[in-house]
């Protein structure tokens, strides 16, 4: 039903994957399924066993970090083979703005945001690469 709606993307979190999930049947239908992690060895080598046993199921994974160190994106592929979807700010100053209820303005103009815009478009891209995602304006 969900893989029907073509004019949205749709985000599923299915939180701790394990193997009595219920998001497990979910999986082979998704366009990509993020593997979130830091750029740490043990984060890592955790979410690349993650991201094969979901390549397994038929599912298209790849890897969003959490911040770039210390190791960056084409380090993390390089060394992992791992397809790296982008990179969200590891932001602590924007992350308790948005769950403190800071200013709309500081919200929208902290790094963690930019990062995740930057990262639903491309998701986006990936999802529907026939629609070109609408540019927003960034007011200073």
């Amino acid at each position: 039903m969900l893989g029907s709606v073509s004019e949205h993307v749709v985000v599923i979190d299915g939180g701790r994957l394990g193997p009595t999930s219920p998001s497990l049947s979910l999986l082979p239908h998704a366009s990509v399924v993020a593997v979130v992690a830091r750029p740490e060895p043990d984060q890592l080598l955790a979410a690349a066993d993650r991201i094969e046993a979901i390549s397994a199921l038929g599912a298209r994974a790849a890897l969003v970090l959490v911040g770039d160190r210390p190791y960056t994106a084409a380090e993390v592929t390089a060394q992992l083979g791992c397809d790296v979807l982008g990179v969200i700010a590891d932001d602590r100053r924007g992350a308790n703005a948005l769950t403190d209820g800071g200013s709309t303005r500081s919200v929208r103009r902290s790094m963690l945001m930019r990062s995740a815009r930057g990262l639903a478009e491309h998701v986006t891209v990936i999802a529907h690469p026939h629609v070109q995602p609408q540019a927003e304006v960034v007011r200073r």
